[in-house]
């Protein structure tokens, strides 16, 4: 058992370790963001007291949130100089380290406000786990300098290469994304008491025309209402707008119904990611074709998790099997050699 868990983390005999590309990714992605939330900290200074609530973020940055308006355009700089020096990989986990302290605090932000951010959630998990993981620094400036610097260079291949190096921190990104799918498929179940399989929860978001959003609070009113220091606004649902070639479907029960069943079957399959490398190519394709979908019909693109999806499968083992297979067709056969 000892030994199944020591090469499964640490002793692969076929490594697979794409880090540096998923590296320049997920600070792509953080990127993206990063401004929305800077300016979200900065606004979130006007709300009523008392709407910012702590989270676990703000354990892990013990920093007051929001900052006082001095500090924000320094954080700006740090953040940014931090974000480029990731990117282009140099003192590449200093300024990994920074960058995802900063996304779990300004994350942190944005869920204390109950606004959730799901695209970003899985690259908050891998911006950490690349701060500490061996691979991180391939593709990077600092790899160049080392390789440039050394007495003996390796062949310059090797500072794209995929297939060499501890690969545990691949491993762990797999498990975390195993967590994720596996906890979204439970909190379905969960919280519906099963109700969620019978398809009126994914009827009702692709029944929706526009971006609309319900307000609950007093009769009568259609926005939050702030008075003495209360907000009446307790909670909300919002459908983002299904495209209208697909709302038709919507009212098909039956139909509902299967989709619902098969997305929750998928969430909770999660653990095939740690599986072989052809169950853990399905399950990612899969994901990747579920997330489309969403895409197609809601508009709801989970850009982030198709793109990691195809990263992480082991593109290694199948071009090995692949040659594997080539050189058994080509090699020859006993009447061959006998003629």
């Amino acid at each position: 058992m000892i030994a199944r868990w020591n090469k499964f983390w640490f002793e692969d005999p076929n490594p697979y370790n794409p880090l540096g590309l998923i590296r320049v990714l997920a600070v792509l992605f953080w990127g993206s963001r990063l401004e929305q939330h800077l300016e979200f900290m900065r606004t979130s200074a006007d709300l009523p007291p008392g709407f910012i609530a702590k989270v676990i973020g703000h354990r892990i940055v013990p920093l007051p949130y929001p900052l006082p308006e001095a500090f924000c355009h320094p954080l700006k700089v740090v953040l940014y100089i931090a974000l480029f020096g990731a990117l282009l990989g140099l003192f590449t986990r200093a300024c990994l380290a920074i960058t995802s302290l900063g996304a779990i605090y300004l994350g942190a932000g944005f869920a204390a406000a109950n606004l959730y951010d799901h695209h970003l959630l899985l690259t908050l998990y891998v911006l950490a786990i690349l701060t500490v993981a061996p691979g991180t620094t391939q593709l990077s400036l600092d790899a160049l300098i080392k390789w440039w610097r050394a007495d003996n260079r390796p062949p310059v291949r090797e500072l794209a290469s995929f297939t060499s190096g501890n690969t545990w921190g691949y491993k762990l990104i797999l498990c975390v994304l195993a967590t994720v799918y596996m906890t979204a498929g439970v909190s379905k179940l969960r919280y519906s008491g099963g109700h969620w399989l019978n398809g009126q929860t994914l009827g009702y978001y692709l029944s929706r025309t526009d971006n609309e959003q319900e307000y609950l609070g007093p009769r009568g009113t259609d926005t939050p209402h702030i008075h003495e220091g209360r907000i009446d606004l307790v909670d909300h649902a919002y459908g983002w707008g299904a495209r209208p070639a697909v709302r038709p479907y919507a009212t098909v029960t039956a139909f509902m119904a299967l989709l619902s069943v098969a997305t929750v079957a998928l969430e909770l399959m999660s653990p095939l990611l740690l599986a072989h490398p052809i169950a853990r190519a399905l399950y990612l394709l899969s994901a990747f074709m579920m997330h489309s979908s969403i895409d197609l019909s809601m508009d709801i693109g989970f850009f982030h998790y198709r793109v990691y999806a195809l990263c992480l499968v082991d593109w290694a083992w199948f071009a090995a099997a692949a040659r594997r297979r080539l050189n058994w067709q080509a090699a020859p056969t006993t009447a061959d050699v006998a003629r």
